[in-house]
Parts: structure tokens; sequence; C-alpha cells
């Protein structure tokens, strides 16, 4: 495999055939073929360019201070394997909770590029197959497309137009 680093054009590539094989198990999934379905998502694991695809978004995600090198997410993306999980470190912070009787502390988890890399793998999939509700706003675009959506709804319903 090649150990060297995507330039921009390979990642473009990378990434036209990364979406080639979702749109293909988009297709299986939408005709009743689970088993088709399936085996293309286990190949979309197993592919070497959606691990390099995945390992970029994830370093190009990371705060400036722990971002990786460029010329070492190759042997990163060659070790990836989203059902062997990873050996690397988290770090868990604790956060002051004000107001809960139960919970002083809220646990904060500052994950690696390798969980990064791996999250992003599978929050593709459960997309592509239809794992994620729509009303699941924290992966398709924020609070921000949740206020949005709560705005368009209370337009349309001439019930709550009224209140505002």
């Amino acid at each position: 495999m090649n150990q060297q680093p995507l330039s921009k054009r390979e990642l473009k590539v990378a990434l036209m055939a990364e979406i080639a094989l979702i749109q293909k198990i988009k297709k299986a999934d939408a005709l009743g073929q689970r088993k088709k379905a399936d085996w293309l998502t286990q190949l979309y694991f197993r592919t070497h360019y959606v691990h390099r695809t995945a390992v970029h978004e994830a370093n190009k995600r990371l705060k400036l201070i722990n971002r990786v090198p460029k010329e070492k997410l190759p042997a990163i993306a060659a070790k990836l394997d989203p059902f062997r999980g990873t050996d690397e470190p988290v770090v868990v912070n604790f956060k002051e909770k004000v107001g809960g009787p139960n919970q002083i502390f809220r646990p904060i988890m500052n994950f690696g590029i390798e969980n990064w890399a791996n999250q992003f793998m599978v929050q593709r999939i459960l997309e592509a197959r239809g794992l994620v509700h729509e009303n699941q706003y924290a992966v398709r675009g924020g609070g921000t497309a949740g206020a949005v959506q709560v705005h368009l709804t209370v337009r349309s319903n001439s019930r709550y137009r009224r209140a505002f």
C-alpha cells in the first residue's frame, strides 16, 4: 500500500470513490437487497481509500494542537479497523455540573484521530443505511439545523403562528 500522503487530487478521487460505494449501499438498501447492502457495508469498512479519507477528515476536525503531521496519516489509515477498535488512549476530564443533585461532575472525553476516523466511517454508514432518525440533529447539522426545523414547523402550523 502507498504510504505517501494523499495529494488534493488523490483525496478528491478517493472521496468520489467512497461516495460511489455509499450510493451502491443506499441503492441496495432501498431495493430491499439486505445481503448485498451488508456485503457492501463490510467492503466499505475494509476499503483502504475509505480509511484514508476518514483519517484525513478526522485530522481536519481535530484541534490544531492535536493534529497529526500529514506524513503520518497513511500509517494511521493502514492500521484502522472499525471492527477491532483502537488502542488509542482517551483523555477524560471532569467538568463540574451545576444543579445536578445526583451527579456532581460530568465526564468530557477527548478522542484521538483513530477513534474520530472510526466514528466518521460508522456515521456515514448509519446515514446511508437510514439508521439515523430524521430528528437526530447532532449528526445532521447540529443545533442550528434543529432550530431551523422548529422554526419551519412553527411557521407552517397556523395554531402556533399566533404565538410568534
